[in-house]
């Protein structure tokens, strides 16, 4: 691109900067209003977020004269569309909705061009670096996408549901091959979860609570997930509307099985309480009691007489 293209370029780009705080929004719009696999309530902000993101990069880019090459997608576009997987959207849905969005993008350019009094040079040039940033990022996103329904599949897998439940029981397995197979370090930190409700939610819950790392998340049933963190504290988990069990941190195998039993234990607890999240460490006197409830109140009322009449 010659001096004088790049010039009109920036001059170009310049008349856009006042509508990108909306912009974005408006582009991911246009794609909402022609991909109805991306209407979806739960969906919409997470297009929303990462046009706003893109739209930033691009206009960014055309300012400063970046080659494509050096702008991958962002660490927020690539949770968003990892958020957006796991929220069911297709692969093939997400990268139309990229085409729409650039499609969109170029008729703005050119009339951004035409406004500021640009050649046909200028609005090529901007053209073929929408263009050429569609390609990488469809690349490198459809790769990373693909990957991420790999993990999501693999959660589910009868293989690893039964590999964890071997290493839970007891079972006589090599640990070597079973972490491998789990991708996941059994000799490490774990903190367990025990998660019931909606299984593409509790895995996105184990994302978060487990970045920047990857957690092991196993779908027992449609209802029941079991995660394990690798990390050495307990986190601090939001009510919501998941019903939330969490166990004490443990090392190794043996903390692999202990934090899990007690997360389990934990969500018991929660669901008999009512609550959304409840951590072992602060029920583990209500786990044991409520073991036996008939047993429990026997002991109780026994012990205390007419104390234990409210």
């Amino acid at each position: 691109m010659d001096e004088a293209t790049r010039k009109e370029v920036r001059r170009a780009a310049t008349t856009l900067l006042p509508e990108l705080p909306r912009f974005g929004t408006d582009v991911a719009d246009h794609i909402v209003a022609r991909t109805p696999g991306l209407a979806v309530a739960a969906i919409r902000p997470l297009v929303v977020r990462s046009c706003e993101a893109n739209s930033a990069a691009l206009l960014d880019g055309l300012l400063r004269g970046r080659p494509v090459e050096t702008m991958p997608p962002s660490d927020e576009v690539v949770e968003t569309t990892r958020a957006m997987i796991r929220g069911g959207v297709p692969i093939d849905v997400l990268m139309r909705g990229y085409r729409l969005g650039i499609a969109y993008w170029i008729e703005r350019w050119t009339a951004a061009v035409a406004q500021s009094g640009g050649s046909l040079s200028a609005a090529a040039a901007g053209t073929r670096f929408l263009l050429g940033w569609l390609e990488l990022i469809v690349e490198l996103l459809g790769a990373d996408a693909a990957a991420e329904l790999g993990r999501i599949a693999a959660a589910g897998s009868p293989e690893r549901r039964e590999t964890v439940r071997a290493l839970l029981a007891g079972d006589a397995l090599d640990l070597a091959t079973a972490a491998r197979a789990l991708g996941h370090d059994l000799a490490g930190p774990h903190v367990a979860l025990a998660i019931r409700g909606d299984g593409v939610r509790a895995e996105r819950l184990a994302r978060d609570l487990a970045a920047p790392g990857d957690p092991l998340v196993v779908h027992v049933d449609l209802e029941t997930t079991w995660c394990w963190l690798v990390v050495r504290a307990s986190p601090e988990v939001p009510p919501g509307p998941l019903r939330v069990g969490i166990g004490r941190p443990g090392e190794g195998l043996d903390g692999f099985r202990r934090s899990h039993a007690e997360a389990v234990e934990a969500l018991r607890v929660a669901e008999l309480a009512d609550r959304a999240v409840v951590a072992y460490e602060r029920a583990e006197v209500a786990a044991l009691c409520s073991l036996d409830p008939e047993r429990c109140r026997s002991f109780v009322a026994g012990r205390l007489g007419p104390l234990a009449a409210d």
